[in-house]
């Protein structure tokens, strides 16, 4: 009876210890109610946000209420038995009540929360950080998911949120090399938050970008550029057009009766959007640093389409960038504005047709990008074309071995990050 007693005591003292181990590594943090202002497009808004190391969190719901009715409002969903948080982008908030309100909590300590968060049905990191009952998010974070514009005013110490911007990323610029299988499709963020989309690859896969920018939070592209009329280039572009507001449409002087190109101007006409006809010496955009230019087409006539292909030279400060579309050597030798470039989009798909040795001598990159499809029918990538790049040190990347492939610019650096 005794042995028993001392085991209960064991046991008691064991499972008190496991508590009190549970307790002290659930520690949460300390949160402060954030004492700056809040102006969502230039009104004041009171939300209840916390300061935690030194960042601003928000209530996502009250952040969602506050955007409903703008462009970049969206929907919060919860799912109970998978303990996820679902965002939809460009939905209506559904309001549950309390939102816009203080929940009461006069000594807030923050946890870590262990919800999972999905965008528009695809899963995404955010960090977020349980507050009472609510989930509060780092309002930078939810700016880059949602896409809105977040700055802050040192002076007068606010946060000013505008959905009229995208969010830069600490004046960064992205470009996404979409992988489309065997086709382009080249998508860009610039450091003012506008965006700019070059191809879409075949029509089969005007729904995967669809999604993908939606993914990130894309309402509107500011620049779409069709390349030439070739249906591995503009065969899904219809589809990007019917899905987001867009702003100017760029094409060459070249036309074509296939359906692909058909589908195209009807989508663009239906739309009420007018295309510009682009050739050498246009440029597309310069502002806040950042110029594309076009390069080539140098001519109004080709007998092969490849060679009207809008090449576009896109600089940021000290970083430039050069899509090729599938413009071949008789192009590249048209070619007389200046062509240096950190990364390279490899024309024709890594074709023996294009990158010949002295353009690739003039570009000089420091990275390529083949935009490819897995097992092709054509060869793509060529040996000779992988074998010149090797030679001039150029570190490649491949969409049908990487996926799609991410470049982030600071105007000085860039970093590199892969799908897979």
């Amino acid at each position: 009876m005794k042995l028993k007693k001392i085991r209960s005591i064991f046991l008691a003292a064991a499972l008190l210890s496991a508590l009190f181990a549970s307790f002290a590594s659930a520690a949460g943090v300390a949160a402060k109610a954030t004492s700056s202002a809040v102006l969502v497009n230039g009104k004041t808004v009171a939300f209840e946000a916390y300061n935690i190391s030194d960042n601003n969190y928000f209530k996502l719901r009250d952040l969602a209420c506050a955007l409903s009715g703008s462009e970049k409002q969206f929907e919060v969903g919860w799912d109970g038995a998978k303990n996820a948080i679902s965002l939809t982008s460009g939905k209506a908030y559904t309001p549950v009540g309390g939102e816009l309100t203080f929940s009461g909590v006069t000594a807030p300590e923050a946890h870590s929360s262990t919800s999972s968060v999905w965008l528009n049905g695809k899963q995404i990191s955010l960090k977020a950080y349980t507050i009472g009952e609510n989930n509060y998010f780092k309002l930078r974070d939810l700016g880059a998911a949602v896409n809105f514009g977040v700055d802050w005013v040192r002076e007068t110490n606010t946060v000013v949120i505008d959905t009229s911007k995208g969010y830069t990323a600490d004046g960064k610029l992205t470009v996404r090399f979409l992988d489309v299988g065997q086709g382009d499709s080249e998508f860009v963020t610039l450091p003012n938050g506008k965006t700019m989309l070059i191809d879409a690859g075949e029509a089969e896969y005007g729904d995967r970008v669809v999604s993908d920018l939606r993914a990130l939070g894309v309402t509107k592209i500011d620049y779409l550029v069709a390349t030439h009329p070739h249906a591995d280039h503009i065969g899904g572009l219809p589809k990007v057009i019917e899905s987001f507001a867009v702003g100017t449409v760029f094409m060459p002087n070249a036309t074509a009766t296939t359906q692909a190109y058909k589908k195209l101007l009807t989508s663009i006409q239906s739309k009420g959007l007018r295309a510009g006809i682009v050739r050498a010496g246009a440029a597309l955009f310069d502002e806040d640093g950042v110029a594309a230019v076009v390069v080539a087409p140098n001519s109004d006539s080709y007998d092969d389409l490849n060679n009207y292909s809008v090449v576009i030279r896109l600089s940021y400060k000290n970083n430039v960038f050069l899509f090729m579309g599938d413009a071949e050597a008789l192009s590249e030798k048209e070619i007389t504005a200046n062509v240096q470039a950190d990364v390279l989009k490899v024309g024709h798909h890594g074709s023996s047709s294009s990158t010949s040795a002295a353009f690739l001598k003039r570009v000089a990159p420091k990275y390529a990008v083949i935009e490819v499809g897995a097992d092709n029918d054509y060869g793509h990538p060529t040996a000779a074309v992988l074998k010149r790049l090797s030679s001039a040190g150029v570190a490649v990347y491949r969409t049908d071995q990487n996926g799609t492939v991410t470049m982030t610019s600071d105007g000085a650096n860039i970093s590199v990050t892969t799908e897979r």
